[in-house]
């Protein structure tokens, strides 16, 4: 029998307003090991990710204002 299991996180915050994201994962999975040289692999794998939308970095469009 074998295994697998891994989890990771990552975030960011990059230079326009609002353009964030982050996001956590897991896997796992296990092997089985069966006669006649066979496997049977299960595994599953789960993310949760938030995106933020990026926006112009213009302070005259801020609030929805429009330029005019």
């Amino acid at each position: 029998m074998g295994y697998h299991f891994s989890a990771s996180r990552q975030s960011k915050d990059g230079y326009l307003r609002n353009n964030f994201q982050w996001n956590n994962n897991f896997a796992g999975g296990l092997q089985f090991f069966l006669p006649f040289e066979a496997n049977l692999w299960l595994g599953a794998r789960y993310s949760k990710v938030n995106y933020g939308f990026p926006v112009i970095n213009d302070p005259s469009r801020a609030r929805g204002r429009q330029p005019g």
